[in-house]
């Protein structure tokens, strides 16, 4: 397991351990908490991949599809460049060489801060 797994995973059972924080008069609270932590290795920030299904795409056409990159900003950049990097080390992505290109979409969880800003 690596460093970036180990991080995500200690986090995701202390996002999952803090976020059942059920109303205190419910008698299962604590059994449901030991269920958590018995289980916890099935609960997982870390996204993963599977190899039980194939997914083919069928063009219409050979004919290569090229759209431009959006324009963002410096920051937006180094966000993506953090995520891609990311799933490059999970293994989710791998490199490839295409003649198709498809611009990247940044969208913003609102309320939400970036690492660099604290959060």
């Amino acid at each position: 397991m690596s460093s970036l797994e180990l991080e995500n995973e200690i986090s995701g059972w202390s996002k999952i351990n803090s976020d059942v924080q059920l109303n205190s008069k419910l008698s299962q609270i604590q059994q449901l908490k030991e269920l958590l932590y018995e289980y916890s290795n099935i609960f997982s920030n870390i996204p993963g991949c599977t190899d039980l299904a194939e997914h083919d795409i069928e063009l219409e056409s050979e004919r290569a599809i090229v759209a431009k990159l959006y324009r963002m900003s410096p920051r937006q950049i180094e966000i993506l460049e953090s995520e891609v990097y990311k799933m490059l080390e999970l293994k989710i992505i791998e490199p490839g060489e295409s003649d198709f290109t498809s611009p990247l979409i940044l969208v913003e969880a609102p309320g939400r801060k970036t690492k660099s800003e604290g959060g």
